[in-house]
């Protein structure tokens, strides 16, 4: 299988960029306080592609959910998210994140969006 190249990755991220007319606030989770209440990095807006698809997925721990959509950000996206982060809708609803995917080629360049499954 041929290598991808990093001007066909460059034109997939623009194609797919293209698609995400909508954002999401994305909060960072950076610890918790002393009440036990989580503590979020300021927010940040980043354009995405909303779903609303329901499936069953696999979370963190293994266990089969239902997943009642996915956001999928524009690239690069949100570096470093993970499940205990807080994601908010356009409609203002903040879903909790089961799962998120990030993928690489063997080259380390970014090829799919980030994409979190929502229950």
């Amino acid at each position: 299988m041929p290598a991808t190249s990093a001007a066909s990755i460059a034109r997939v991220q623009a194609n797919w960029n293209a698609r995400c007319t909508m954002t999401a606030t994305v909060r960072i989770r950076t610890g918790v306080n002393a009440s036990g209440q989580p503590i979020y990095a300021a927010p940040i807006v980043y354009a995405c592609f909303i779903t609303q698809d329901i499936q069953q997925i696999r979370d963190t721990t293994g266990q089969l959910v239902t997943s009642i959509g996915r956001v999928a950000f524009a690239f690069p996206g949100p570096y470093g998210l993970v499940p205990h982060d807080s994601v908010t809708l356009p409609d203002g609803t903040s879903p909790l994140i089961a799962k998120v995917q990030r993928d690489n080629n063997t080259a380390g360049l970014q090829i799919q969006p980030v994409t979190c499954w929502m229950v």
